[in-house]
């Protein structure tokens, strides 16, 4: 079932009309100009910031990143903190993605972190404890992630909670083509 919705959103967002390849501004009042950059960035590579989409929906997630799209799961209440951590965290995402290669395809062969330690970064750099990096261990693991999956995550949490929403929309300038 997963597969037949990856599959048909594909051929959605294939048929989106080039004029909807920008931000519209309404679904993103009140977001901020640092954070409003991070969707500017990802609609230029061609990526684009979507709410609530029926993924959100059926798998009760904060947001992800698929390399078609950065969806935000919004928790109703606007763009709240939670909601622009969640697009950082999946803007971070892009930004590994882009990494290798420099295209937001969902390819992430070879090194697929930024930092070359992401745990030292989450504690030293963002301030993570033991404590929460542990939680992220056990909460991917349990969604069957390998161990390169679960450090992606530990750094793109760690991103969210330390780098500023422009940084992060420079680096998908930088490492995105």
């Amino acid at each position: 079932m997963k597969r037949f919705f990856f599959a048909a959103a594909a051929v959605l967002l294939a048929s989106i009309p080039s004029a909807s390849a920008t931000p519209k501004s309404s679904i993103f009042a009140g977001l901020g100009e640092n954070h409003m950059a991070i969707v500017e960035q990802s609609f230029a590579h061609g990526v684009p910031v979507v709410l609530d989409t029926e993924t959100c929906l059926d798998e009760g997630m904060a947001g992800y990143y698929n390399g078609r799209v950065i969806a935000i799961c919004m928790t109703g209440n606007g763009w709240d903190e939670e909601n622009k951590d969640t697009l950082r965290h999946e803007a971070h995402h892009m930004v590994q993605d882009c990494l290798v290669d420099g295209r937001p395809d969902f390819q992430f062969p070879g090194n697929r972190t930024l930092f070359t330690d992401p745990v030292d970064f989450a504690v030293q750099g963002a301030g993570l404890t033991e404590r929460q990096i542990q939680q992220i261990y056990i909460t991917y693991a349990g969604f069957g992630l390998d161990e390169a999956d679960i450090l992606i995550e530990v750094e793109a949490w760690a991103v969210a909670a330390s780098v500023d929403a422009a940084a992060i929309a420079h680096s998908l300038d930088h490492f995105c083509k």
